[in-house]
């Protein structure tokens, strides 16, 4: 049978070389390149990839809104913590006495400073008016002139003293006209008598700033001529420096009491302060 198949091949490849093809190639249609299968083909990739896309996209608006839940679910309880705040901050507001006394206590604070200024001002201007006039007084001096007090009645001031020689006096009131302080004020002979150790005493008034009540403790006289010299001088200066000690310490310690006034006010300011905190 095996025979029989191979010798009937060899026959029909014998009748094959004697056959012509008479038709021509380009008389063969040509097949399309876009055919109904490709079409269906190309939908069908287009249709999944727009199914993925899809599928991306909404999967991203899903994380998206939740995270926009979050975010209002955050912001409502901050809300309502802010509104718990507020409730508490309106119940803890202080009341109209406590707001009352807090000015009051201001307003005191505040005219405690004010007099403390004016204090320290008014001290500095009565040492620099002291200092200035002590000085011109001690410039000014003249052998046969010394001073036993020196007084301040409002606006005006009296200078008290002696004299051996009442001829030295119109000289010494002349040379006021050089001293800066004394030059502003026009100084009168109120009184000038002799005592009985034979001693010119005198008083001169004149008008004068706001230097307040300032006096010197009477010196002792000397019998002779010879007692007016330099140790009465001397004498004089060292009473003038210890009164102008003295005031400059009356002044400090005023300063320090109203500055543990006000100490004192400014601790119960805080102390309210704190209380409403």
């Amino acid at each position: 049978m095996v025979h029989v198949l191979s010798s009937s091949w060899r026959q029909g490849n014998e009748l094959m070389k004697h056959t012509i093809n008479l038709f021509q190639q380009d008389l063969i249609p040509e097949q399309p390149w876009l055919n109904f299968t490709r079409v269906l083909l190309g939908v069908i990739v287009v249709c999944a990839v727009l199914v993925a896309w899809k599928a991306t996209v909404m999967f991203q608006v899903q994380g998206l809104q939740s995270q926009i839940n979050v975010q209002r679910s955050a912001l409502a309880n901050e809300q309502q913590q802010l509104a718990q705040i507020s409730e508490q901050l309106r119940a803890q507001q202080p009341s109209s006495e406590l707001k009352a006394e807090v000015n009051r206590l201001e307003t005191e604070v505040l005219m405690r400073q004010f007099l403390l200024a004016e204090f320290q001002r008014r001290g500095q201007i009565k040492q620099q008016d002291y200092a200035e006039l002590l000085t011109d007084l001690a410039i000014l001096h003249r052998e046969g002139v010394w001073l036993t007090r020196i007084h301040q009645d409002r606006n005006r001031l009296n200078l008290h003293g002696h004299s051996v020689n009442a001829s030295i006096l119109p000289q010494w009131m002349q040379s006021f006209k050089t001293s800066t302080v004394l030059s502003e004020r026009r100084f009168n002979m109120v009184e000038l008598k002799r005592d009985s150790r034979d001693l010119l005493s005198f008083v001169l008034q004149g008008n004068a700033g706001d230097m307040g009540d300032f006096s010197l403790n009477s010196m002792p006289a000397r019998d002779s001529e010879n007692s007016n010299n330099g140790s009465d001088s001397n004498s004089q200066q060292r009473d003038i420096a210890e009164e102008v000690r003295a005031a400059q310490e009356e002044n400090a310690i005023e300063r320090e009491r109203e500055q543990e006034k006000l100490e004192e006010a400014l601790r119960k300011l805080e102390s309210v302060s704190g209380g409403n905190r």
